[in-house]
């Protein structure tokens, strides 16, 4: 099966109706894997390597601020549900930041792969967000949502007529563990049954968080779906995509790409983290180093906007909404540890 190379091309090879067929996309540039540093642990502010001190106080010794004091007492619970953490940021900071891939000295202080991911994470924790799909919060919500057939259009958008990765929340319980996907691959043929419904099988390729926090490069992770969906001259039928078999409970809760960055933590210095990540990914190949400039420059240009840009409710995608970042953790969880929080403050 002929797959493309890092390419945003896609790929009929059947388009008629009534023959199987493939269809496959890939982003143009592959997000890099992070740590999706859990909030029962604190790492950004309590360390993750044995006698280094931690990402952020290295970050408030060279920039005088109080980020590692910040994150303390509001991203780090001990008794924080286990799946509370950072991982929708890093998702953001994967597809909009470049690698940093060797450590830096920087003002008398050594800032390792990890340090600097841990602040181009913490970077990204308040992304407003073009969402398609809804977050799965409870009985109220539509289960099966988001649609498959909704779903293909999007990635037929994103991957295959503009290269760009999509971030995805790949658990449809209450839970939020979100991940870059970076290309997506539909076998489809007739079903013997019914006229015009196809029988689909979609593999998803997904960056994996994974990895310890020094990790450099791209840890694949495939998924792997199954669902129905009505097709005419090959083009996709709106409302009348369905899982089927084990997709029916297990499939992407919703869709996202990043609107535009925003942090929580007011004592970060976005400009340091993003500096030392250009200096960290710097290779020595100048060819290498353009490609990766333009690749920032392509993905900011697509989403129309620079650093800090404002809102933009009005340009929301149609078929989207804008919002904040629907992976933030509960409040109503949260408030259940509103005292330890207060007592750290």
């Amino acid at each position: 099966m002929k797959q493309l190379a890092c390419m945003g091309l896609l790929v009929l090879l059947a388009a008629p109706a009534a023959r199987a067929g493939t269809e496959e996309a890939r982003a143009k540039v592959i997000p890099w894997s992070g740590h999706w540093w859990p909030m029962r642990k604190g790492q950004m502010s309590n360390g993750y390597r044995d006698g280094e001190a931690p990402p952020l106080r290295k970050h408030d010794r060279v920039t005088g601020a109080k980020a590692a004091d910040w994150e303390r007492k509001n991203h780090y619970v001990s008794e924080f549900p286990k799946w509370y953490g950072h991982c929708h940021a890093w998702a953001a900071a994967a597809v909009s930041e470049p690698e940093p891939t060797h450590k830096i000295r920087f003002k008398g202080e050594t800032f390792w792969v990890g340090d600097v991911k841990a602040m181009l994470t913490e970077s990204h924790y308040g992304d407003k967000a073009t969402l398609f799909g809804e977050r799965y919060t409870g009985p109220n919500c539509d289960p099966d949502d988001i649609h498959p057939d909704q779903l293909w259009k999007l990635m037929q958008d994103r991957m295959g007529e503009q290269g760009l990765p999509l971030l995805m929340d790949l658990d449809n319980t209450k839970e939020v563990w979100t991940y870059p996907v970076y290309g997506y691959r539909i076998e489809y043929q007739p079903d013997r049954s019914e006229s015009d419904l196809y029988n689909c099988e979609l593999t998803l390729f997904v960056t994996n968080t994974t990895v310890p926090p020094d990790y450099v490069g791209c840890l694949t992770l495939r998924k792997y779906y199954t669902f129905d969906v009505k097709m005419k001259g090959g083009v996709i039928e709106e409302g009348t995509g369905k899982w089927t078999g084990k997709s029916k409970k297990d499939h992407p809760d919703y869709a996202w790409y990043p609107a535009s960055r925003g942090q929580e933590n007011t004592e970060l210095d976005y400009s340091l983290a993003h500096d030392l990540a250009e200096e960290a990914s710097n290779s020595g190949d100048a060819a290498t180093a353009m490609r990766r400039l333009q690749a920032r420059l392509d993905y900011e240009g697509a989403m129309g906007h620079r650093d800090l840009a404002g809102d933009r409710t009005n340009h929301a995608p149609a078929g989207a909404a804008f919002v904040s970042n629907p992976a933030l953790p509960d409040l109503a969880v949260r408030r259940r540890y509103t005292p330890q929080l207060m007592a750290r403050r």
